[in-house]
């Protein structure tokens, strides 16, 4: 039985599942808005590109300061991507020459993954 937040209710009869190596490159960053249109639209222009984000979720102004994720007053867009094969700072700066072309304000670039491999331990 799968129950959501929003209201979902439903029961899994059946699945596939594809397991996939675990992303050993991360890079994600939050980019801040005045506006939530521009938002909108930088989402959809990423959406689009081909680039394939792992995550691009766009918080308006209320959640982001209910949550404390952005500026004060600010929507704020979560965007990250991660890759077990290529290197993610190319998708990732190609990504916030479009956010900034909408006129976002991107903050802290964050990054793991490549040199500091996790150790599986038996």
């Amino acid at each position: 039985m799968l129950v959501g937040s929003e209201g979902i209710l439903a029961v899994i009869t059946d699945a596939w599942v594809r397991v996939r190596k675990r992303p050993t490159e991360k890079i994600s960053c939050g980019i801040a808005y005045d506006d939530f249109t521009a938002g909108a639209e930088a989402v959809r222009e990423i959406s689009q590109s081909g680039l394939n984000p792992s995550n691009c979720r766009l918080l308006d102004a209320v959640e982001s300061d209910t949550t404390s994720a952005g500026p004060p007053g600010k929507v704020l867009l979560v965007l990250g991507f991660e890759s077990a094969h290529v290197p993610v700072e190319q998708p990732m700066s190609l990504a916030l020459d479009i956010c900034r072309n909408h006129g976002g304000e991107p903050g802290e670039v964050r990054r793991s993954g490549g040199s500091r491999r996790r150790e599986r331990t038996r």
